[in-house]
């Protein structure tokens, strides 16, 4: 049985917010943690992601129909939250944020509440000890079955197998759980994927009080003789190497990342499908490095690996993401978000800008891959 005096004390550690994301499959939890990880990263938080406990269990070998199945989710999840938030606590990064696939609660949207109750009593909590003192916000993403059922799909989860009317009924479910809490964030399927993936976002950096990711990107080309020794600000440097894997499947791009910070690795997995004409789909995973390398056998051999340096850093309130590619072609690019194309920028008088590349194509990292030359 866990300590539930210890938990407590370790939760007080009011530098460590710990966020919960939920809702019922095919919602977006996972392709919105390496989103997110990439957006702190570069503004100086080090996220740790908890992983699901039932897809760890299922893809495990444990028999999701167990009677006990939900008192083993509900006892993986305590034991991940609480070694994660420990390493938070030990490791002494500077703005640590845990977010978690899932959260306590979902439980009782898949068993019976007098069970789930019994649960939590076994493990020495009340209901809203195991909801709202261990997550300072939950933001629950709507199953695409609700709303955007044309995307719904289970490829992405080996762990899952429900129709999209079950979909719709879990997530119903999931939500009535969290009621309660005081931060809880609903994220309907209102928009296209990448806004929905933004506002949920947006969301987190409410929390964490740093401001919301922004509508539009612009590019600008920059001196290719101007290296990281000019940037003189403080700043923030990563390390990013990116493949692009042979095609599987029509009108779908594979490619996986690997990202340096801290001296330490992550690696993701993204495959972006084209469902109609201007209907896109990006999905979007942490994987391990095994995983890495055998993607790595896959490679896309009419494409090489970008190799770049990200330095990240602020001029005049203004976010800026400067990226040295080293590989395969030398090339230096400035990148920011603004509300409008229109906005005004103020440059820093340190970097070297030609001229704005915004939306052509010759700048994306699939052409920069093939090696091509630049205009």
């Amino acid at each position: 049985m866990y300590n539930k005096e210890k938990q407590t004390c370790s939760m007080s550690t009011e530098k460590i917010i710990k966020i919960a994301t939920t809702g019922g499959p095919c919602g977006g939890k996972d392709s919105l943690q390496p989103y997110a990880v990439e957006y702190l990263s570069n503004r100086g938080y080090k996220p740790y992601i908890v992983p699901e406990a039932a897809a760890l269990l299922i893809n495990g070998g444990i028999d999701k129909m167990r009677p006990d199945f939900q008192n083993r989710i509900l006892e993986t999840i305590i034991h991940l939250e609480d070694s994660f938030l420990k390493a938070a606590i030990s490791e002494g990064y500077t703005n640590p944020v845990i977010i978690c696939n899932r959260g306590t609660m979902d439980g009782l949207a898949y068993c019976d509440e007098e069970y789930f109750h019994k649960m939590v009593q076994k493990y020495n909590y009340s209901i809203p000890e195991l909801r709202d003192l261990r997550y300072n916000a939950v933001i629950h993403m709507i199953t695409a079955a609700d709303g955007a059922r044309e995307f719904y799909t289970l490829e992405n989860n080996t762990a899952r197998d429900e129709s999209p009317e079950l979909a719709i009924l879990l997530d119903t479910k999931t939500q009535h759980t969290w009621l309660g809490h005081q931060h809880l964030r609903v994220i309907d399927n209102s928009t296209d994927f990448e806004t929905k993936k933004r506002r949920a976002l947006a969301e987190i950096c409410r929390v964490l009080g740093i401001p919301e990711p922004l509508e539009i990107e612009r590019k600008f080309l920059v001196d290719p003789m101007f290296d990281i020794s000019g940037i003189t600000v403080p700043h923030a440097k990563i390390y990013i190497t990116q493949h692009y894997l042979e095609q599987t499947e029509e009108n779908t791009i594979e490619r996986v990342r690997k990202r340096v910070q801290y001296n330490s690795p992550i690696f993701i997995h993204t495959i972006k499908k084209t469902i109609k004409k201007g209907v896109n789909i990006e999905i979007e995973r942490f994987i391990s490095q095994s995983e890495y390398v055998e993607f790595l056998e896959r490679q896309d051999r009419e494409r090489f690996p970008v190799n770049k340096i990200r330095v990240c850093f602020l001029w005049k309130n203004q976010y800026f993401e400067m990226d040295f590619i080293c590989s395969p072609i030398q090339l230096n690019l400035l990148e920011l978000e603004v509300m409008s194309i229109d906005d005004s920028i103020s440059f820093p008088p340190f970097i070297p800008i030609i001229r704005e590349v915004t939306g052509e194509k010759d700048y994306s990292n699939s052409i920069i891959a093939t090696n091509k030359p630049r205009r």
